[in-house]
């Protein structure tokens, strides 16, 4: 299991530069303080990433 440490703040300012374009992110976020500010914690869990197949050139 894999844990994760968010900097709100920090990722809140580095997502500004976008625009419009980060705005799901800048929610997520927002959500995800809201969540911090009453005590919840999570955790997130992930299976390992695929790696991608390699293709063969033909001669």
């Amino acid at each position: 299991m894999a844990r994760i440490t968010i900097d709100i703040d920090a990722a809140r300012e580095a997502l500004q530069p976008l625009g419009s374009g980060a705005r799901h992110a800048l929610g997520l976020l927002n959500a995800l303080e809201a969540l911090a500010s009453v005590g919840v914690s999570l955790e997130v869990e992930a299976d390992e990433p695929e790696k991608p197949k390699r293709s063969r050139k033909a001669k």
